[in-house]
């Protein structure tokens, strides 16, 4: 299943040659459902990518803080000379609008690159919030020792409370 329709997603280089395009495949969409997804600044590559699109085609809302800003293709080339590689960006991808991901050492906040949440939804957790958040994950993940602390409340797995960005991604969802 596929979330945008009729449209392309296209890799960029100066390069014809390199240049590759996926088409959707018509019939095979979700229409009417809604998709959030969650970035912050470690989002990167395929994923802000992804994002990038989805939110081009307005199917998707972006919650979070903004992305990392990277969706260059490199390459590993090996040394004819012995052993060792180079490794080159060769290529980048760029958003359905045009508009590159990628920050450059010279890019400021102001401009475009990156993925930025959807207007209302921009979203950074206070530090309280991710020191709470990684108190519930790790209580999460700790080894249960008996079939009793298995069996715990759906509800309990993940309260709302305890990701406060998915918290707030959820509300797109709140009839």
């Amino acid at each position: 299943m596929a979330a945008v329709a009729n449209d392309r997603l296209k890799d960029r280089s100066n390069r014809k040659q390199l240049q590759q395009e996926w088409a959707a495949t018509p019939g095979q969409v979700l229409e009417g459902i809604p998709i959030a997804i969650l970035v912050d600044e470690f989002t990167a590559s395929v994923a802000e990518i992804v994002a990038a699109c989805l939110q081009d085609h307005k199917r998707a809302t972006i919650v979070g803080s903004r992305s990392f800003g990277n969706a260059s293709v490199q390459t590993i080339t090996t040394l004819s000379s012995g052993p060792g590689a180079i490794r080159l960006t060769t290529n980048e991808y760029q958003r359905p609008s045009g508009t590159s991901l990628n920050r450059l050492s010279t890019s400021r906040d102001s401009d475009a690159w990156g993925v930025r949440p959807d207007s209302n939804f921009a979203f950074s957790p206070t530090r309280k919030q991710l020191e709470d958040w990684i108190t519930w994950r790790q209580d999460r993940d700790r080894v249960r020792s008996t079939q009793a602390d298995v069996a715990l409340d759906p509800g309990e797995l993940l309260p709302r409370n305890a990701d406060p960005v998915l918290g707030r991604a959820l509300t797109l969802f709140d009839p």
